[in-house]
């Protein structure tokens, strides 16, 4: 991973890529996609407050996302914090 640091209020999310085809073996581009996208925080900028923590599994919007790095099985997302739009939590109780 590099040793980016986000800045101002700005979030580093790591999405995992995954290649996305129909049940009959067809690819689906990226562009047929949702608006929204879900990762893993790895980096938090210190004006963004303390909402989401490093680990945690967040919903944010695509768009004013900037690609940081892409590696073998991984994306770097630089993401305002005020695109997201959630994250997920685990719970027995549903």
């Amino acid at each position: 991973m590099s040793n980016f640091q986000p800045l101002n209020d700005h979030i580093l999310v790591k999405i995992k890529k995954q290649e996305k085809k129909t049940e009959s073996g067809l690819i689906i581009p990226d562009t047929t996609d949702s608006k929204r996208e879900v990762g893993e925080v790895v980096g938090i900028s210190p004006g963004a407050g303390e909402a989401v923590a490093v680990g945690d599994r967040v919903m944010f919007r695509k768009n004013g996302t900037e690609t940081i790095e892409e590696q073998d099985a991984a994306t770097l997302i630089l993401v305002p914090f005020k695109d997201l739009l959630g994250k997920y939590t685990e719970s027995d109780a549903i």
